[in-house]
């Protein structure tokens, strides 16, 4: 069963009452705890400089905000030392040889208001796994640690949030992103200065009666804002405006330091980039809004910061649209554990600061929620990565292979959907066997589960799953002619395994369509089986499409002409990918699999092969 399926947190297939909040009460199912035998359970100081930097290189090296690999988020040792933290709450997995620090969870205690209703919780901000780690199923149990410590100090809730929906959220908020570059020229308001201790009080008191309108909200502390004045330039910019002639502060805005850096190639970009965290307007005048954010930004970019982020949250649509922000198609979903509750993004009073979440990748998720993580990568390339790097008129094609199947049932271990067909393909010819069709079924039942958890809207998860069934019926009329022919033609054999990959595309995308992406579906062997492939027709063809679309491309099978491979058939993908890239002449071409890296050998085939830290390009054409 999926981890949060045993968790006591919103279900997906239950409609939450937005008239219902309060807990949910049931208790979790227990989980084994115990570690392999060279990790321990450690509790993490950040008072202690040694635990400090191995938290800070933990999150360093082995969390980027982009799949790819290009950002690398800068979070300062600063912004870990959150008022009121306690190392009960920072989890920690060490390797017992080593002692090196290859896990990490962290929350602090906060206060919050949900309604009325008074919630004593705990905010979790950062979990990581070294990436050695990933897929070996310790993000649960680092979770399930979490909530056993909590639960020991009296905190029945916890408050967290990610770009990947793991679980229905309380709510989920859209990014938006600003380039700062055009404030520059700015002429600053003297009237602002930066906050100081002295100014804490004040601003205490402007905060918490300005977020006494939102439905969720934080409760802080004086010393939270003697916090952000300590962290000055390092974790918060925060600023107040002082009326002339009475010198009274009228109003009050903070940002988060988050920068960045950006790797392309052999170089390295840093990104200044803040995210707009609280404030306090003079009015609740839309201008005023307005005002206020652009005599911060105008403060902010002559600071030396290039971009400013902010999600749609409390009254941030009074000023994204005047100022023109630009929407992201990522999203922040807030997550509320052992809570219910339905909130709507501009009722909600909390700003996460930081989170950095790292996913359950690989083979240790189910199929939606890779295709989810898949539709993430795209997003991503699509929309930020464009504006860190100015490649703003790069289009990106998606080429995809078959989704892995998961026949545990049967005692077997995990497979290619195209093994599986090819499995199938074998089976026709044999007397009296149905096997066949027992194998398209369960592979359209896999596939309409995956339709079914990756798309939320209706209307969109109906053709998709209308879609899949014809493809699958028409798969078992093919392999039933092919039956009372008794023959299969290698060109037969490609025709059945290319499903597998027609079908995976299809849900990719509606996985897409639902986040209000703009697709082209091309499946390359039904509508262009005669032509002769080549990179040049392939880019002919999506040079044709809207612009403005993201292409989703299965894998060509077809004749190449002037190569020793007659036709792409499976296992091919790669070379379509290769052949579409030549043809556009792309700026480059990114292959994404389910492994850690170049391995010396096959992994599944050899025991000893080991994962290269690096491979030099003579190498990697020799072995070629």
């Amino acid at each position: 069963m999926p981890f949060w399926k045993t968790q006591p947190v919103q279900s997906e297939n239950e409609h939450v009452n937005a008239l219902r909040t309060g807990p949910i009460g049931f208790a979790a199912e227990a989980v084994d705890l115990r570690l392999t035998s060279y990790l321990e359970w450690v509790f993490v100081d950040l008072e202690n400089e040694r635990d400090l930097d191995d938290v800070h290189d933990l999150l360093l090296f082995n969390y980027v905000q982009d799949d790819a690999g290009r950002v690398r988020l800068c979070c300062s040792k600063e912004a870990l030392l959150s008022p009121g933290f306690n190392k009960e709450f920072h989890i920690g997995l060490r390797h017992i040889q080593n002692k090196q620090l290859v896990g990490f969870i962290g929350g602090t205690p906060t206060h919050l208001f949900v309604d009325s209703l008074p919630v004593h919780s705990l905010e979790v901000n950062f979990l990581c796994l070294d990436k050695c780690l990933r897929g070996k199923n310790l993000a649960p149990i680092l979770i399930q640690k979490m909530v056993q410590v909590m639960n020991q100090f009296g905190f029945m809730q916890a408050l967290y949030s990610g770009g990947s929906r793991i679980h229905s959220p309380i709510l989920s908020a859209r990014y938006y992103s600003l380039l700062l570059a055009p404030f520059q020229n700015g002429l600053a308001n003297s009237s602002f200065r930066p906050l100081e201790k002295r100014d804490s009080c004040v601003v205490h008191e402007m905060l918490s009666n300005y977020l006494n309108k939102f439905r969720i909200r934080p409760q802080f502390t004086v010393k939270d804002i003697e916090h952000w004045c300590d962290s000055t330039a390092t974790v918060v910019l925060a600023y107040v405006e002082e009326d002339p002639k009475t010198q009274q502060i009228v109003q009050f805005i903070s940002f988060f330091i988050l920068p960045a850096t950006v790797i392309n190639g052999d170089t390295q970009k840093v990104w200044k980039s803040v995210y707009l965290f609280y404030y306090v307007p003079k009015s609740s005048l839309d201008q005023d809004f307005v005002l206020l954010l652009r005599d911060a930004l105008t403060i902010v970019s002559k600071e030396g910061h290039d971009a400013v982020n902010c999600l749609d949250v409390m009254d941030n649509n009074k000023f994204i649209h005047s100022l023109d922000f630009q929407p992201s198609a990522q999203n922040l979903h807030y997550f509320f554990y052992n809570f219910e509750a339905k909130i709507d993004p501009e009722d909600c009073g909390i700003v996460f600061p930081v989170t950095i979440v790292t996913k359950f990748g690989g083979t240790s998720v189910g199929w939606a929620e890779r295709m989810l993580q898949i539709a993430d990568i795209i997003n991503y390339l699509s929309t930020y990565l464009p504006t860190l790097t100015h490649w703003a008129n790069d289009r990106r094609i998606v080429v995809l292979s078959a989704m892995s199947s998961y026949f545990k049932a049967e005692g077997t271990t995990s497979m290619y959907v195209f093994e599986t067909l090819l499995e199938a393909a074998d089976d026709i010819l044999l007397p009296n066997s149905t096997l066949y069709l027992g194998i398209v079924s369960k592979i359209e039942a896999n596939h309409l589960k995956a339709v079914a958890e990756g798309v939320k809207n209706d209307q969109i998860c109906k053709l998709a799953a209308r879609d899949v069934s014809d493809a699958c019926e028409k798969l078992r009329s093919f392999m039933s002619a092919a039956e009372i022919i008794d023959e299969i033609s290698p060109r037969s054999r490609d025709v059945i395994i290319s499903v597998g990959e027609k079908l995976s595309a299809r849900i990719l995308s509606a996985i897409l369509q639902d986040q209000v992406r703009l697709i082209c579906f091309l499946q390359l062997l039904s509508d262009y089986s005669k032509i002769v492939c080549s990179g040049y027709q392939l880019a002919f063809l999506i040079s044709s499409m809207d612009p403005n679309c993201v292409p989703v491309v299965t894998g060509y099978l077809g004749p190449i002409p002037g190569s020793i491979v007659t036709t792409i058939g499976r296992g091919y993908t790669d070379l379509t990918a290769a052949l579409i890239a030549v043809g556009l002449k792309a700026r480059e071409l990114q292959i994404w699999k389910e492994v850690d890296g170049i391995f010396t050998a096959d992994p599944r085939k050899a025991p000893r092969a080991y994962l290269l830290s690096s491979i030099s390009r003579r190498i990697n054409v020799l072995w070629i």
